[in-house]
């Protein structure tokens, strides 16, 4: 796996599209200077369904940036909390925090699934009944949950995760909730 490297703006570059997050430089006049690939693929997907004006940030989030730097404190104590902003999509949402810098406003951008997205691990060798027992555990539902929500019997919810441990090489719940999701954003990002 790649290292971080400084880029000539002074960004890390190469490496962080390996974390869970993407991320984003933002000049004083609201151009996006940096943005890692993943950032970009979400900006995208939640604002620029259409054409856009150079490296220019979508209207809303810049105002909400706008914001932001007002809330500053002023008079050298620490400054407030600043609150995400959020855009939300059908089943994930888009959260974005901001860290100012002199000069320029770093973005920290994370998706979060809202629902299990079954389609994304379909690719990777289960069925859609399992994709879709599997995107529950990840939610933490239990089997009795799983088995009332997809309506079929507990007994059954057993034998797909069995069948799922195996595909994951997987012994516990929590093992097979985490390498589902990374799976899920491995099909996302793809």
């Amino acid at each position: 796996m790649g290292g971080f490297r400084r880029g000539s703006d002074g960004t890390l570059e190469e490496g962080a599209d390996h974390a869970d997050h993407g991320f984003a430089i933002v000049a004083e006049d609201g151009r996006l200077r940096f943005a890692t690939r993943r950032a970009r693929l979400w900006l995208a997907r939640y604002f620029w369904e259409g054409p856009r004006a150079g490296n220019q940030l979508p209207g809303a989030l810049l105002r909400w940036l706008t914001q932001q730097e007002t809330r500053r404190g002023s008079t050298g104590d620490a400054p407030p909390v600043r609150a995400p902003f959020v855009a939300l999509r059908e089943d994930c949402r888009l959260v974005i925090r901001m860290v100012p810098e002199p000069g320029r406003r770093l973005l920290i951008l994370r998706e979060e699934f809202l629902a299990p997205r079954p389609r994304l691990l379909e690719p990777h060798g289960f069925t859609r009944r399992e994709a879709e027992v599997l995107g529950w555990v990840g939610e933490g539902k239990t089997n009795v949950e799983i088995a009332a929500i997809l309506g079929i019997r507990r007994r059954m919810v057993s034998k797909h995760l069995e069948r799922v441990f195996d595909k994951l090489g997987v012994e516990t719940r929590t093992a097979a909730a985490i390498r589902a999701r990374e799976l899920a954003r491995e099909g996302d990002m793809g």
